[in-house]
């Protein structure tokens, strides 16, 4: 949910629309979790003109471009982040701090088509890869990619469909080199996502939600290798699993 142990956002502040984040009180249409929720909308590339904006620091730097393709029809919005501290780290008296790393890079798309005054379709995907050591041998990697397919229809001011199919996947990796007990363990979820809902205003003060979804996923809980014909370490990987959720 972050980068660097809490210290940036998962999230390019240049290419949010609006965020909303549930501590408790979820709401049924976003499935079943205990957990708490951030709800985080990209905005859309403006439909009219070409905008550019970001910034650089001595840790990190962002860039967000959007604008039409199609005057008034297709827009595009492309918004990037990269973290650097190794050069800083290096600096460091500490030993252990010294022969650390840690990076991240992230990157947001969204293309959106104006159909029609009551018709939107929109694409949007994001990217991102962490990276940790830690004055060893052993480092730590992460990556997480999603990309959505979105359909907003207005069939009159009261009712409107949103359909939304998603692609995602987040993968961990674990390596030990430059040592006798050299390995390397993989593990993974991925999931594919189908949900429509339907939105009826009853007056001002009243809406009522209802739709469905269906979400597959696949896990690898763990894969180990060794990385040298020479290691000790076996070779061993758990069995692969599947999951289906549909809800309606």
């Amino acid at each position: 949910s972050s980068h660097v142990f809490g210290f940036f956002s998962s999230f390019n502040p240049l290419v949010v629309k609006n965020a909303t984040l549930y501590k408790s009180g979820i709401p049924s249409s976003y499935g079943g979790r205990l957990s708490s929720l951030l709800d985080v909308e990209l905005r859309d590339g403006s439909y009219r003109d070409y905008h550019v904006s970001g910034g650089v620091g001595l840790v990190s730097s962002k860039l967000a471009v959007d604008g039409p393709i199609i005057k008034d029809k297709v827009s595009v919005l492309l918004g990037g982040r990269i973290f650097y501290t190794d050069w800083l780290l290096k600096r460091v008296n500490n030993i252990d701090v010294k022969n650390s790393s840690a990076s991240f890079q992230d990157f947001n798309a969204k293309v959106s088509y104006l159909v029609n005054d009551k018709c939107q379709i929109s694409y949007s995907g994001y990217i991102s890869g962490d990276g940790f050591s830690f004055a060893s041998d052993t480092s730590f990697s992460w990556q997480t990619s999603n990309h959505v397919l979105k359909w907003n229809q207005m069939f009159s001011e009261n009712l409107s469909l949103n359909t939304t199919a998603l692609v995602g996947k987040y993968s961990y990796q674990i390596e030990n080199e430059g040592n006798a007990n050299d390995f390397r363990i993989d593990s993974e979820i991925a999931y594919k996502s189908l949900k429509s809902n339907l939105v009826y205003k009853l007056g001002a003060s009243n809406t009522i939600n209802f739709g469905f979804e269906t979400l597959l996923y696949d896990f690898l809980p763990g894969d180990r290798k060794p990385l040298s014909a020479d290691s000790p370490v076996e070779a061993k990987s758990i069995e692969k699993e599947k999951s289906l959720e549909s809800s309606i």
